[in-house]
């Protein structure tokens, strides 16, 4: 069975719009270490991440610590959003519609079923016997939550702190156990 723990990126930057540069704040960098701390005896095969600045610097500390390579993989992407939504109210609006209905996207926007999907494809694509940190995001995760426990990942989203790790079981393609913590 392979087992992949999605852990969501620190806490970010948000005075930076640009999705791809958006680093980690200083809080964000704090998690990361505690990443270290709190999984370094796990028995990682490979350490992957979304190629978005925030994502690869919350698992570079856990990769050097397990002297493995960061892979980026273009699947593990966040959810493409039409554009910088700032207002809360409008965000939150938005963020209940894509739940409501996991096939929609506005404009340039990307649906949760579009990133499930990619997510999915991710996973499945891993040895069986594999035993991955994948430095995600938030949506993504919360995605995979939904495709195992159909009508839950809102709910789950709504809950998640950032540096979250999911660990998700997975046999012959299915998933097949799901466990969360916060740092």
């Amino acid at each position: 069975m392979a087992t992949i723990d999605l852990i969501r990126h620190g806490q970010p930057d948000t005075t930076i719009h640009d999705d791809f540069k958006r680093p980690l704040a200083a809080h964000g960098r704090e998690q990361a270490q505690q990443l270290v701390k709190q999984l370094h005896s796990t028995p990682y095969t490979a350490i992957y991440s979304s190629p978005l600045l925030r994502a690869l610097e919350t698992v570079t500390p856990l990769a050097a610590d397990h002297q493995l390579p960061i892979i980026q993989d273009e699947r593990l992407v966040e959810r493409k959003m039409p554009s910088w939504i700032s207002d809360k109210a409008e965000f939150s609006d938005y963020v209940l519609h894509q739940w409501r209905d996991l096939g929609f996207a506005n404009g340039e926007g990307e649906s949760i079923r579009g990133v499930q999907y990619r997510y999915l494809d991710f996973m499945r694509s891993l040895p069986e016997d594999a035993w991955v940190a994948v430095g995600a995001h938030g949506t993504a995760m919360s995605s995979i939550i939904e495709a195992g426990i159909p009508g839950s990942g809102y709910a789950f989203w709504g809950q998640m702190h950032f540096g979250d790790i999911t660990r998700v079981t997975m046999h012959d393609g299915g998933l097949v156990e799901f466990s969360s913590w916060s740092l």
